[in-house]
């Protein structure tokens, strides 16, 4: 769920700098050294590396945060959203970095939670994590 790039701070890398490929976000940047950094894919949704995301349709945002990723079916689930068909998920910068409006995927389908409570989007990224061979580290 991570890689390390040979890129560090004496390449003005910094935590937290959104990484991308020539689809669409990829990760940001966990650990900083150096001469090299650690990528943390957005599929790594552990409670300390949680990606907030915004879900546009039309002139309509809706935010949320990627919880769980599934690896058998290779898709990513955002909750608690309301559902469009086709809409589309992008990075949502809280930094103000400017790097909002990334393209991380699009909402496939809806399913209710398992405790049947709220909704949760089922969304297909573009970046297929298998067979990433370059990126680009979004810096300031």
């Amino acid at each position: 769920e991570s890689v390390t790039i040979n890129k560090g701070s004496l390449d003005n890398i910094e935590k937290d700098n959104i990484v991308i490929n020539n689809i669409g976000v990829i990760g940001k940047i966990n650990k900083v050294y150096n001469n090299s950094s650690e990528v943390s894919f957005i599929t790594n949704v552990n409670s300390k590396n949680k990606t907030t995301v915004a879900i546009k349709y039309n002139d309509e945002i809706v935010y949320g945060t990627i919880s769980k990723y599934d690896y058998n079916k290779k898709e990513l689930i955002i909750s608690d959203i309301e559902y469009i068909d086709n809409m589309e998920v992008f990075s949502l910068d809280l930094n103000n970095n400017n790097l909002s409006g990334l393209l991380i995927g699009k909402v496939i389908k809806i399913e209710k939670d398992k405790n049947n409570l709220s909704k949760i989007a089922v969304v297909k990224p573009v970046v297929d994590f298998n067979s990433i061979k370059y990126v680009c580290v979004m810096v300031k």
